[in-house]
């Protein structure tokens, strides 16, 4: 659990860092100028503070949910989770294939989506008359639906999770292909 913890932070601190930089930058900016006192830039690390907090709250749903796991689920998934394995782009994140699993980032929260929890998956596609964005929208069995999206050049994933849903035996509604 502590790679797929440290991976989920790392991730979302690449995220924040160019924007880090960038207020940084303008700041420095104004401050130079006399627009702002010099006090200003403790905006950076109050900043940088909250986004760690937000990142470690958002994780503890999936720390609670792997730890009411049993001891040997768990270690299957962290020794799978090292292992080389299907990893697919989605927007803002990224969802880890594994065997009886799904571990996915997406919009800065970790979800952990055991396969006997899933009831239903449903492929939805959107964005107008290209279609240019694609959604999976799974629905566990106690009622919570999770929406995975995927943008124009990210769809290919969808046929990789039609591949592993169907081997889990979770009905499908939809197209997974891409034309």
């Amino acid at each position: 659990m502590h790679r797929i913890l440290r991976d989920f932070y790392l991730a979302e601190l690449r995220g924040l860092l160019p924007l880090l930089a960038a207020i940084a930058l303008l700041l420095g900016y104004l401050i130079l100028r006399g627009l702002f006192p010099v006090q200003a830039i403790l905006f950076c690390p109050l900043l940088a503070v909250l986004a760690s907090l937000r990142a470690w709250l958002s994780s503890t749903a999936f720390r609670n949910a792997f730890e009411t796991l049993p001891l040997a689920r768990q270690e299957h998934i962290a020794r799978e989770y090292t292992q080389p394995h299907p990893a697919v782009p989605m927007y803002q994140g990224e969802a880890h294939l594994l065997s009886d699993c799904l571990l996915c980032r997406s919009r800065r929260t970790l979800l952990l989506l055991p396969s006997e929890t899933l009831a239903y998956a449903k492929f939805v596609h959107y964005g107008g008359r290209n279609r240019a964005v694609s959604a999976l929208l799974l629905t566990g069995l106690d009622g919570k639906s999770f929406r995975l999206e995927f943008l124009a050049g990210q769809k290919k994933g969808l046929a990789a999770f039609a591949d592993v849903l169907a081997a889990w035996d979770v009905p499908i509604e939809g197209c997974a292909t891409v034309e």
